[in-house]
C-alpha cells in the first residue's frame, strides 16, 4: 500500500507543479511608481535591469528603490473591471493612482497601492480622476504590468513676451540728475511723465513733462517740456534701448532763495537704459543719460544792496526709474 502511494505522488508531482502560478518580479519606487516584469539583472548599490515584456527592458538606479517584491500575476485578457482606482494628474506630467484618502481645498492624501501615503498640494494637481477601471488606467500591453511612468522633472516655466510693440504708451519715472555745484557733489530729484505713440519695437515718440529741482537747497527747480524718441533693440524679455529728449525748461523765481528773476532754456538728454519685461499691461525700465539744461537766475540781497546774475549750464548725470504701460 505504502509503495502504491509514493508512485501515485510521483505521478501527481508534475501535474501539481504545473498548476502553481508562475511568479513576476514587482519593483516599487520611491517616487511611488510600480513596476512588474522580470529582473534581468539587479546589482545593489548600483542598478536593476527588468523585462516589462514585449522586449521592453527599462534600468533604475538602487537609490531609487523602494523595496522588491515577487507576486502573483493577474491572468492575462481577464482583468476585473469592476476594480477601480483614483488618477491624479500633476502639472509637471507626473499620473498617481491610488485610492485618495482626504480632500480639502488646499491638499489632497493619495495612498498608493504599496499602501504609502502621498500628499499633494493643490498648485501641483492639474487633474483628478476618480473611479476610473484598473483595466483603463494602466498600460496598454496583452499583460498588465500596472507601470505608469512618473516624471520627477519640474518644468521651467517661461515668461511669454507680450511687449506691445505698437500702440499708445505712459511713462512715467522717478529721476535724480546729479552733478557738481559750486564744487561739491550735488543730487537732484525730480519727476517726469512721457505719453506717446510706439509705432515699432524700433522706433516709439511721445510728449514728456518733468519737474526737476538740479539744487534743492539753492531753489532752482526747472519744469520741463519736450519731446523724445526710444527704441527696444532687441525682442526679448529684457531688451537695451535708446532714447532721445529734447525741450524747453522753466525756470521759477523763489523769494526764499532771493531769485527775483528767472528764465530757463533749452534742454536735451540721451539716454540708454533696460526694459525689464516683456508684458502687454507694465514694464520696469531703467536708464542713466546726460541732462543738458540751460538756466539764468538773477539773485537780490536787498539787504546788502547787491545783485547776482548766475548763467547756469546744467550738466548732470540722470538715473531714471520708471514703469511702461
Amino acid at each position: 500500500m505504502q509503495s502504491f502511494r509514493l508512485i501515485l505522488f510521483l505521478i501527481c508531482l508534475p501535474f501539481a507543479l504545473a498548476a502553481q502560478p508562475a511568479m513576476q518580479d514587482v519593483v516599487y519606487l520611491k517616487n511611488g511608481a510600480i513596476i512588474k516584469g522580470l529582473i534581468k539583472a539587479y546589482q545593489p548599490g548600483d542598478k536593476l535591469t527588468i523585462d516589462i515584456g514585449e522586449g521592453r527592458i527599462v534600468s533604475f538606479q538602487d537609490a531609487e528603490i523602494l523595496r522588491i517584491e515577487q507576486q502573483v500575476p493577474q491572468r492575462t485578457g481577464q482583468p476585473d473591471d469592476r476594480a477601480v482606482t483614483d488618477l491624479v494628474t500633476l502639472h509637471n506630467g507626473s499620473v498617481f493612482k491610488g485610492k485618495i484618502r482626504s480632500e480639502t481645498q488646499s491638499e489632497l492624501v493619495l495612498e498608493l497601492s504599496n499602501g504609502e501615503l502621498l500628499t499633494f498640494t493643490a498648485k501641483e494637481i492639474k487633474e483628478v480622476q476618480r473611479d476610473q477601471p484598473i483595466a483603463a488606467a494602466a498600460v496598454k500591453s496583452t499583460r498588465d504590468y500596472s507601470y505608469i511612468p512618473m516624471t520627477v522633472e519640474k518644468r521651467r516655466k517661461v515668461r511669454e513676451y507680450a511687449f506691445r510693440e505698437k500702440g499708445w504708451f505712459n511713462a512715467m519715472s522717478f529721476t535724480m540728475p546729479n552733478g557738481i555745484y559750486r564744487g561739491s557733489p550735488q543730487i537732484g530729484v525730480g519727476i517726469h511723465n512721457l505719453t506717446g505713440y510706439q509705432f515699432s519695437r524700433l522706433l516709439g515718440v511721445g510728449l514728456g513733462v518733468g519737474f526737476d529741482a538740479y539744487n534743492p537747497d539753492e531753489g532752482e527747480n526747472i519744469a520741463s517740456v519736450y519731446a523724445e524718441a526710444r527704441s527696444f533693440l532687441t525682442k526679448a524679455r529684457t531688451a537695451p534701448f535708446v532714447s532721445f529728449g529734447a525741450g524747453y525748461g522753466f525756470a521759477f523765481r523763489n523769494s526764499n532763495n532771493f531769485i527775483t528773476e528767472a528764465k530757463g532754456g533749452l534742454r536735451f538728454h540721451p539716454a540708454i537704459g533696460l526694459r525689464l519685461g516683456a508684458d502687454k499691461d507694465m514694464n520696469l525700465m531703467f536708464d542713466i543719460g546726460y541732462t543738458f539744461q540751460n538756466a539764468t537766475y538773477t539773485r537780490t540781497f536787498d539787504f546788502i544792496d547787491r545783485v547776482e546774475i548766475r548763467e547756469l549750464d546744467f550738466r548732470r548725470f540722470t538715473f531714471r526709474l520708471g514703469v511702461m504701460f
